[in-house]
């Protein structure tokens, strides 16, 4: 699943809320499919808190303030199918290169002031 939101906080707040969601089921995990020990190496290149939290549920938040290894992360992760959601910002709708057979747009209202 992938999901756009209209800012990076906006992405990711979802992402958290997702993870927090995610971590109502913390025995089951419904959206990491991995074991959890296989996600340290890449854990060791995210920086921002938040995400690697979202990360250990199979949560994922993907904007522009991101750091390039952090985007590398969140790629692969979820390309291998360990991270089942990702929330993207709409600025990077046309870089994501990801693939998913769902996809939700949280907003298609954009303000140019």
């Amino acid at each position: 699943l992938i999901t756009f939101a209209d800012a990076a906080a906006a992405a990711a707040a979802a992402a958290n809320a997702g993870a927090d969601a995610a971590a109502q089921l913390a025995a089951e995990r419904p959206f990491l499919h991995c074991a959890p020990e296989m996600l340290e190496p890449y854990l060791k290149h995210v920086k921002v808190r938040a995400l690697g939290e979202a990360l250990r549920f199979g949560v994922a938040f993907y904007h522009e303030a991101l750091s390039a290894a952090e985007r590398r992360v969140v790629e692969e992760l979820y390309s291998k199918g360990a991270v089942q959601v990702v929330v993207a910002t709409h600025q990077m709708a046309y870089k994501l290169p990801l693939r998913a057979h769902l996809v939700v747009v949280v907003s298609t209202q954009q303000v140019t002031l």
